[in-house]
């Protein structure tokens, strides 16, 4: 059974996991995954994670998880409601 490695995003705004990219390897996966840690969120990102997609979606693994924000300190940091 194939695997695939996704890198998800969590949004403040309407509370929704979007998928960035998709990898074959963990190893490139990572790489990718690190780069956005570094590089902090974007919008109204919080959150980004790492899983591995068993065949069509049966099992999803989690790998790799960093949250910048929780959603109240989101909040506190954009009184606007909106990234600044």
């Amino acid at each position: 059974m194939s695997s695939v490695f996704m890198i998800y995003f969590e949004d403040a705004l309407n509370h929704s996991i979007s998928t960035r990219e998709e990898f074959a390897t963990y190893d490139e996966a990572k790489v990718v995954w690190e780069s956005y840690v570094k590089d902090g969120p974007s919008g109204y990102d919080i959150a980004v994670e790492l899983c591995e997609i068993v065949g069509d979606y049966e099992d999803i693994i989690p790998h790799d998880y960093h949250e910048w924000f929780t959603q109240e300190e989101w909040e506190a940091a954009h009184p606007s409601g909106h990234p600044d």
